[in-house]
């Protein structure tokens, strides 16, 4: 086992639970680096989990001198699974020592996966005034090439004409006569 106490994190991704329970599994490769030979106890510890998911893995493992393990660890979600984030521990004991490695997964269930796309065009003209809203929140990213989705106000109809409109992206205009949130696009300056 590594003397400095780091261990590299596990990192499971999204499971997606709309269609269905979802289980991803890794492989952790535990090595003895001197010192280390012997049964470790093996516990998950949770800093937060969603209803329905969790992280499975082995009670025990046992190390050789010198030796390497494996440990398969699993993260599943039941098809009831809430939507949410876990992350905690990965705790390794054997006597006084103490491993851990730290470990998250996202459990998602994905409002635009089944909706048909349309192909953008050079110039798009419309409304959604009429039309569904499937989508409560959007996770990722929350700001990457704007202003943070809880700025208070908008460009004005005026500054918009300005403005180019950087194709991809968008922004949480939030206005305090609407409940719901207005999305418009990204502005660029001329």
């Amino acid at each position: 086992m590594s003397r400095d106490n780091q261990c590299a994190p596990l990192s499971f991704g999204d499971l997606n639970v709309k269609t269905g329970a979802a289980r991803r599994a890794l492989l952790v490769e535990v090595t003895d680096a001197g010192g280390g030979a012997g049964t470790w106890s093996v516990q998950v510890l949770p800093q937060s989990a969603s209803t329905g998911a969790s992280l499975e893995a082995p009670a025990l493992v046992t190390l050789a001198p010198g030796g390497r393990a494996e440990l398969p660890v699993a993260a599943s979600a039941t098809a009831q699974a809430a939507a949410g984030d876990d992350y905690g521990f990965l705790v390794l004991r054997r006597g006084a020592q103490t491993r851990r490695i730290p470990y998250a997964f996202f459990v998602t269930r994905p409002a635009l996966q089944d909706v048909q796309p349309i192909k953008l065009r050079r110039f798009q003209n419309g409304t959604t005034a009429g039309g569904a809203s499937r989508v409560e929140a959007y996770r990722w990213p929350a700001a990457p090439f704007a202003r943070h989705p809880a700025a208070s106000t908008c460009p004005s109809r005026s500054a918009r004409r300005s403005w180019r409109s950087a194709p991809g992206s968008a922004w949480i205009c939030r206005s305090a006569a609407f409940y719901r949130p207005v999305f418009t696009p990204i502005f660029s300056r001329v």
